[in-house]
């Protein structure tokens, strides 16, 4: 300041003048690099938000499109190719017939636990009449059959009853008795004397009571003739101790009726 009192032209500016300083060309150039850094690190993380929901959604598409669990069937037991086109009843026979015709005395117990395994296989009533006409058809031929194999035979039929009960032997029984009628009328060689042997085996091994034997007794006396007393003469001898036991005084009964019938054909050769 002049002595005049007035101010000079080249005086320095005041500090608020001093600290307004103009940004340089390269500074602005910093902070917009600064910025646009921070743009573009916005942009990435968008994208990898996008890669991320996008994979997610990939997997959910395979999850759903992935094939279901198939439920395969239960494995079944293999059948034979030459019998794969034959009727079920007649797999069932086949079967039955195998196990039929191995039993024996010694293998009786193997073979009613193989029988009790076709019973899971296949419905009762229907193996139970497999081997009723099984049996029927190895042992109710016109020849004498050997006494073992109808022991054998017999001893199965005695113990499937055993098992499941005499609703298993009593067609068995109906066919016997419905053979025996026929043949009292109309002989077919020794098949009567097969159905007096499975009968009496069947009372022996107490499948069937003694009244049974008793009424063929009573129907053989009634035509009496030389066949007849062939199987009379049978019973007697396989089995005529156990019937005196059971019941003594219709045997009793039995032999007064034999002693009729015999003065009764005396008479008759005489005149």
């Amino acid at each position: 300041m002049d002595e005049g009192g007035e101010c000079d032209e080249d005086a320095p500016m005041s500090g608020a003048e001093d600290e307004a300083v103009e940004m340089s060309p390269e500074d602005e150039e910093v902070s917009e690099g600064d910025v646009n850094d921070e743009d573009s690190m916005d942009d990435e993380g968008s994208d990898v938000d996008k890669t991320v929901e996008n994979d997610a959604s990939c997997d959910k598409e395979e999850s759903n499109s992935s094939p279901s669990k198939i439920d395969t069937p239960a494995p079944t037991a293999y059948i034979l190719p030459h019998l794969r086109n034959l009727d079920p009843n007649a797999i069932l026979k086949r079967k039955i017939r195998g196990y039929v015709n191995k039993v024996s005395t010694s293998n009786i117990k193997t073979i009613l636990t193989d029988v009790e395994l076709v019973y899971q296989d296949y419905p009762r009533g229907e193996v139970n009449r497999a081997i009723i006409e099984t049996v029927s058809q190895a042992l109710l031929i016109n020849t004498i059959m050997p006494a073992r194999l109808c022991a054998e035979h017999m001893l199965l039929i005695a113990c499937m009853t055993a098992n499941i009960g005499p609703e298993f032997v009593s067609p068995l029984l109906e066919d016997l008795a419905e053979r025996l009628t026929k043949e009292m009328t109309e002989r077919h060689g020794k098949q009567l004397n097969n159905i007096v042997s499975m009968i009496c085996f069947l009372y022996a091994l107490k499948v069937v009571s003694c009244n049974l034997i008793f009424d063929i007794i009573r129907i053989l006396l009634k035509s009496f003739t030389e066949a007849d007393l062939e199987v009379l003469l049978y019973i007697f001898k396989s089995i005529g101790l156990d019937i005196r036991k059971d019941d003594p005084q219709a045997l009793k009964d039995i032999v007064r009726l034999l002693m009729k019938v015999q003065q009764k054909s005396k008479k008759n050769r005489h005149d």
